[in-house]
């Protein structure tokens, strides 16, 4: 065998390895991750309460410690915003507080719109880098016409901006409303006898017909 049939014979070999290397690693990779939707959470519970208004101050005061807030408060309703990541704990302290009788959940998907408006303001911020670089060497005639086109951008900018930190705090703060209804504490009902075993003993109607037989 020559040497150039050795060469070629190992080069074949060790590449063969190296696909066979190539292979497994590809196997090995962990698969990739998917991000998770951006998600805004709304939950409604109906909760049969005997008092709502210690029943409000429960829930803000739960909410607060939760690093939420409250965002309306009237004597039959109550709605806090609470960091996304606590907001199972939170409903699950609601439902202690009396007997769930609704329970609804809503999410919405902000995805799309805020991906939108993030490619947006990028397309804004690189056009008035253009139009400042413009600026600098812009004539006195047309300094006018370029400052304007500047002040319009950053208008835009700044409302993309403000429509961003919106949407994110929305997905940062799950909204919980809880709606209270009245628990009515109803009086004993009489039910013919008495605590004292005793007295259910006593024939009252032949008492009372002694007592007057007596008179």
């Amino acid at each position: 065998m020559t040497s150039y049939q050795k060469t070629s014979r190992g080069f074949r070999t060790s590449l063969s390895g190296a696909w066979v290397l190539l292979v497994l690693g590809i196997a090995a990779l962990p698969a990739p991750t998917q991000a998770a939707p951006a998600l805004f959470e709304q939950t409604t519970l109906t909760v049969s309460v005997s008092e709502p208004d210690r029943t409000a101050d429960s829930l803000i005061t739960r909410a607060q410690n939760l690093d939420g807030y409250f965002t309306y408060l009237s004597d039959q309703t109550v709605t806090v915003r609470i960091p996304s990541t606590k907001s199972a704990e939170f409903i699950t302290y609601c439902e202690t507080l009396g007997t769930v009788l609704e329970r609804r959940f809503e999410t919405t998907g902000f995805d799309e719109a805020l991906n939108q408006k993030r490619t947006r303001l990028k397309t804004k911020q690189e056009i008035l880098e253009r139009y400042l670089a413009v600026l600098k060497s812009s004539k006195k005639k047309t300094i006018v016409s370029v400052e304007r086109a500047v002040q319009e951008v950053v208008a835009d900018i700044e409302s993309l901006k403000g429509s961003i930190a919106f949407m994110e705090h929305e997905l940062a703060f799950a909204r919980v409303t809880v709606q209270f209804q009245f628990k009515d504490r109803n009086a004993p009902v009489y039910s013919g006898t008495s605590s004292f075993p005793w007295l259910n003993t006593l024939n009252l109607n032949t008492m009372i017909e002694d007592f007057n037989h007596e008179k």
